[in-house]
């Protein structure tokens, strides 16, 4: 059995508040807190920046009312919002799969690239 915290527990365990003076506690970047803290909580870290910063383009919300337009046209305008919802979405998790597989090539591509054989 693992008796080791994960990286979530660590961070639940720790009591950062006591750290930061209550006069600070107003004016706290959190995204610079979080680039503070990357060694000791990585993946949080990852998550942090992506939940809390701004996007830089619309692109992706245009992408998404694109895709409900494909879904959803004169043929198929009866479709219900949450079967609606569900199309776009399993239409996502299929390409996120796709590209999942794609970049774990490149990645397996990559080690045997890098891979040294040793010699006897």
């Amino acid at each position: 059995m693992n008796t080791t915290p994960t990286e979530l527990e660590r961070y639940y365990q720790f009591d950062h508040y006591s750290l930061i003076p209550p006069d600070e506690v107003e004016n706290l970047d959190i995204l610079q807190w979080w680039r503070l803290n990357e060694r000791s909580y990585p993946v949080l870290s990852k998550m942090a920046r992506d939940l809390l910063t701004v996007p830089v383009s619309t692109v992706a919300s245009e992408s998404a009312f694109s895709a409900a337009n494909r879904v959803l046209d004169e043929r198929r305008s009866r479709l219900k919002e949450d079967i609606l919802e569900a199309l776009v979405c399993v239409k996502d998790w299929l390409f996120a799969d796709r590209r999942m597989q794609d970049k774990m090539s490149d990645d397996i591509a990559e080690d045997f690239k890098n891979l040294v054989i040793a010699e006897d």
